[in-house]
C-alpha cells in the first residue's frame, strides 16, 4: 500500500532533510514504509521498523534485509503504553493492516501468540540515543493515545517529523492539542483527513540528498494475501457512496491522519 499510493509520499516534497534519515516506523506492517523512502530517493542511517503480529514481522524482516540490508532494523513488538517488556496474548493471525492489539487479544485458555511490548521511549533511547529521530511514522490502530500518554515530552520532541494515524475521533483532540503545545505546527495538504505540519519559527534549511537510489529496484518484496490485496485495489482510491469522499484507507474507526514536522 505505501509503495503502490501516494498516502505517504505525498508528504514528502515538504521533508527538508541535510542528512541521511533516521526512521522510526511503528506499525511497519511489511516495511512499505522505509521501501517507498528508499524508492523515493530519502537516504536512511537506520530504519527501525516494529511490527506486532509475529507472521507480517517475517515479511518485514526479509523484506527489510533483502533490499535495505543493515540500514534497517526489524522488531516484533507491541508498541504501546504498558511496561517495556511486558507481554500480550493474541489470536494468531496471518496479520493486515486494521489489526489491532485490541481487538485481536486472546486469553491462555484460546489459542495465542505470545508478543512482548516496547514503549517509544525505550525504541528512542535503544536504538537512536541522543539523535534526532527524522522521520516517525505511527500507525498502530488506536494504540497512539495511550502511546503518547506514557511517553514523556522530551522524547516527543526529538522527532522532527511525525507521521500518524488517528484511530478514535474522541481522543484525537487531546493529542492533537499536546502535540501542538510541544512545538509542531502545520498546513493544510489537501485531503479534508490529513494534515501537515511543521515548525515555521525553527530557521533550520535542509535539503534532501539525491543519492540516486531510485535507480537501484527492490530485489524481492513479499507480502501476505492481505496485503497484497491492498496493493492491487488501494482502498484510498475508492468512494464513499454516502459522502463521496475518499474513504480512509485503514480499517476500524478512523477519522484522519496527520504530518508533523517540528525541527530541532
Amino acid at each position: 500500500m505505501c509503495i503502490a499510493s501516494d498516502m505517504y509520499r505525498k508528504y514528502l516534497p515538504s521533508f527538508a532533510l541535510s542528512e541521511p534519515a533516521n526512521v522510526l516506523d511503528l506499525g511497519a506492517n511489511g516495511g512499505g514504509f522505509p521501501l517507498m523512502l528508499r524508492i523515493e530517493e530519502i537516504e536512511m542511517a537506520l530504519a527501525v521498523c516494529v511490527e506486532m503480529n509475529p507472521l507480517t514481522y517475517l515479511r518485514l524482516q526479509l523484506n527489510l534485509t533483502t533490499n535495505l540490508r543493515s540500514s534497517a532494523i526489524a522488531i516484533n513488538a507491541a508498541v504501546c503504553g504498558m511496561p517495556q517488556d511486558s507481554n500480550i496474548l493474541l489470536k494468531p493471525s496471518r496479520g493486515s493492516t486494521g489489526e489491532s492489539m485490541y481487538n485481536n487479544r486472546a486469553d491462555s485458555s484460546t489459542s495465542h501468540v505470545s508478543v512482548r511490548t516496547t514503549t517509544f521511549q525505550c525504541l528512542c533511547d535503544k536504538y537512536f540515543k541522543n539523535q534526532v529521530v527524522d522521520i516517525c511514522k505511527i500507525d498502530i490502530e488506536g494504540a497512539e493515545y495511550e502511546l503518547f500518554e506514557s511517553t514523556p515530552d522530551d522524547v516527543v520532541r526529538r522527532i522532527r517529523y511525525l507521521i500518524i494515524e488517528f484511530h478514535d475521533s474522541s481522543k484525537t483532540p487531546a493529542l492533537m492539542r499536546r502535540i501542538a503545545d510541544l512545538g509542531f505546527c502545520g498546513h493544510n495538504v489537501g485531503a479534508k483527513s490529513q494534515s501537515a505540519l511543521h515548525n515555521r519559527g525553527s530557521g533550520v534549511s535542509r535539503t534532501r540528498h539525491n543519492t540516486g537510489l531510485r535507480s537501484r529496484l527492490l530485489r524481492h518484496l513479499t507480502c501476505g494475501f492481505s496485503g497484497l490485496t491492498h496493493l492491487i485495489g488501494s482502498r484510498d482510491s475508492t468512494r464513499d457512496s454516502t459522502s463521496g469522499r475518499s474513504t480512509a484507507w485503514i480499517t476500524g474507526v478512523a477519522n484522519g491522519g496527520a504530518v508533523f514536522d517540528v525541527n530541532l
